[in-house]
């Protein structure tokens, strides 16, 4: 069986003090949620602010809002997430209504790199 490149691209844009920015790219469906599920938690293991960077999605189903609803609801870690008003999240969150819920801002709060960020 081929398998193609994965749907999404889940990195640690930057990591400073007790926040991490977490930025996921591509596709998130019922196909891969498990796994941005897990490589998210990952990333913000030990962390007390999880910054998660959604501007560069091109795709969310209603998988990826019940895991968003639910990390404001489970998660240890303070949520922050990011969507420019025009991305494809910042659209599908504006009219699923979950911005106020989910604290959604149009830029990162850690705009500026930290000398220990990695790539």
């Amino acid at each position: 069986m081929m398998t193609g490149p994965p749907l999404a691209n889940v990195d640690v844009a930057h990591r400073q003090s007790s926040t991490v920015t977490v930025r996921v790219a591509g596709e998130i469906d019922g196909s891969n949620i498990a796994e941005v599920e897990d490589l998210v938690a990952r990333a913000a293991a030990g962390s007390t602010q999880l910054v998660l960077d959604l501007s560069l999605l091109e795709y969310m189903d209603s998988q990826a809002l019940r895991w968003l609803v639910q990390l404001v609801d489970g998660s240890p870690q303070a949520l922050t997430v990011v969507a420019t008003p025009t991305s494809f999240a910042g659209r599908v969150l504006t009219l699923s209504g979950l911005t106020e819920l989910l604290g959604v801002v149009a830029s990162s709060p850690m705009n500026e790199p930290s000398s220990d960020a990695r790539d």
